[in-house]
């Protein structure tokens, strides 16, 4: 993925920790969820209650991030003439790194 984000010495673009935090806050929720339907790691059985927060984590809470990306991404403005613009600025930027 080309943007506009400088290249780094080893080839990679700087992206931050925005990826990194996503991922780790994800992670924490869903360890949240877990733990307030009373999950206890290492344990041989589960109560019914932390069995069905476990089923729902894993896929009602999951599915509820899932669709409210879905609807951001409805309302995201990229149109077939936005996407062939960015394409040919795109080779531009590219015949500039090969010269």
């Amino acid at each position: 993925m080309e943007d506009r984000t400088p290249r780094q010495r080893h080839g990679h673009r700087g992206r931050g920790v925005r990826p990194v935090a996503g991922l780790a806050l994800g992670g924490a929720i869903a360890g949240w969820l877990l733990s307030a339907y009373g999950l206890v790691s290492g344990a041989a059985t589960q109560t019914a209650r932390t069995q069905t927060g476990i089923l729902l984590t894993a896929s009602f809470y999951a599915s509820l991030c899932f669709f409210a990306a879905a609807v951001c991404l409805f309302f995201y403005p990229l149109t077939r003439e936005k996407n062939q613009s960015i394409a040919n600025e795109l080779i531009e930027r590219r015949k500039g790194y090969a010269s």
